[in-house]
């Protein structure tokens, strides 16, 4: 399983028992320049699991169309009201490859709701510079804090996406990743209803879904445990540019 940083002063929240909230209404990026989304539990990437389950990539990946494969091109905003728990780093080089901790411009952020302060929203792959970021830092839902970082990417040396992940402090059992579709509200799914999309299970795999078609997990020293099988259930939604383009697919092209 991946491991998952801790945070000293998460509340605790049974999603089991008590339902997963919708506390996400605002959109955390330009939805109109996104080309394909990453399906929840798919396979295919660095792998990204919970305390509950394993092998599998537990976040929403949102590829743009190739005209803005630049930086500062593509917006990412606070989805919602809270506190910047962490701010983490890393970087692209020229042959594409990831290094960590030697610079700002790819960054990872953890955000914790105001209302909610057992869930984490994960905002990766972001470029920071210049907006006045810093742990602790309070913002605001719809807040601009950073653009997509999309350099050094091309479809050979490496997929142009930046994503977003949500997870929930279960104490004591553990800390558990939910699907971003999972907690937006009815009035930030429409506008992904009037691309095309009919439900959010468009965006997800199940879990009994994904546990009947597993994958395969390697361990590759320079990027951790990996999934290079695709696995037999399509694992992205392309949205296009009308809802008549609207496709689940397997394949990214």
């Amino acid at each position: 399983m991946t491991p998952l940083f801790s945070e000293p002063d998460l509340a605790c929240y049974d999603v089991e028992t008590e339902g997963i909230p919708k506390f996400v209404d605002a959109h955390f990026t330009e939805l109109d320049k996104i080309e394909y989304i990453k399906r929840f539990r798919s396979g295919y990437g660095v792998e990204f699991s919970d305390d509950f389950e394993e092998c599998r990539v537990m976040k929403h990946l949102y590829t743009p169309f190739e005209a803005y494969w630049v930086d500062k091109e593509v917006k990412i905003y606070s989805p919602v009201n809270g506190t910047i728990t962490s701010i983490g780093y890393t970087i692209l080089n020229s042959s594409g490859t990831w290094d960590e901790y030697q610079s700002d411009i790819a960054t990872i952020i953890k955000i914790q709701p105001s209302e909610y302060k057992a869930f984490t929203v994960i905002i990766s792959v972001v470029d920071i510079r210049d907006m006045g970021l810093y742990h602790g830092l309070q913002i605001y839902e719809g807040q601009h804090i950073g653009y997509a970082c999309l350099r050094y990417v091309n479809k050979v040396t490496k997929l142009p996406a930046f994503n977003i992940a949500v997870e929930v402090n279960m104490c004591p059992s553990g800390t558990k990743r939910l699907s971003y579709f999972d907690v937006i509200t009815d009035n930030v799914f429409q506008d992904y209803n009037d691309y095309g999309a009919t439900s959010r299970e468009d965006f997800i795999i199940s879990k009994e879904e994904r546990d009947k078609d597993p994958l395969t997990c390697v361990f590759d020293p320079g990027m951790g445990y990996c999934i290079y099988d695709k696995g037999n259930i399509p694992n992205w939604v392309y949205l296009g540019n009308n809802p008549s383009d609207f496709q689940i697919v397997s394949e990214y092209s």
